[in-house]
């Protein structure tokens, strides 16, 4: 153990001869594409919060591997377990995620489910950043009116005159 002058044990990171950390911290780097892209401005609190916990429980090297259940989402963000399941879906459908491994909770077994970054290479393969292709879905334009039936009669027969 390295003790610090005064006997006190040296808690944390590594230090050097003259008491300054080794090593960078970590942190969590959002890309200024990923903030402009269409997809990420179309989101809520929710699931930018949802990426940003995800993305801090990826280390470099575990992408695919990234265990977290909506149950725990759901616990760290101060949500219900069904505004952390839409966060999730959201961020699925507009590409920033994909389920490796479906995770199940059972009376015997419970485990999380396992997500990969698309920002992210996986394996032997290069990033899809699916969301940069994301669109949003067109709005219809306005309703056509439809034609009002003539006056009608008591017995719902149109009146000709």
């Amino acid at each position: 153990m390295a003790y610090k002058a005064g006997g006190r044990k040296r808690r944390g990171r590594r230090h050097d001869a003259k008491g300054r950390s080794i090593g960078e911290p970590r942190f969590v780097q959002l890309r200024h594409f990923l903030l402009d892209c269409p997809a990420w401005r179309s989101m809520g609190c929710a699931p930018r919060q949802l990426y940003v916990e995800l993305r801090r429980r990826f280390n470099g090297s575990n992408n695919g591997e990234i265990s977290y259940s909506v149950r725990q989402a759901a616990s760290d963000l101060h949500i219900a377990k069904d505004t952390a399941m839409k966060a999730f879906r959201e961020l699925e459908e507009k590409g920033f995620l994909k389920c490796a491994q479906s995770g199940s909770f059972h009376w015997k077994e419970r485990h999380a489910s396992l997500w990969i970054l698309t920002e992210e290479d996986y394996r032997d393969q290069f990033a899809t950043k699916e969301f940069m292709r994301w669109q949003p879905k067109s709005e219809a334009g306005p309703k056509r009116l439809r034609k009002r039936p003539n006056r009608r009669t008591n017995c719902g027969e149109t009146d000709s005159s």
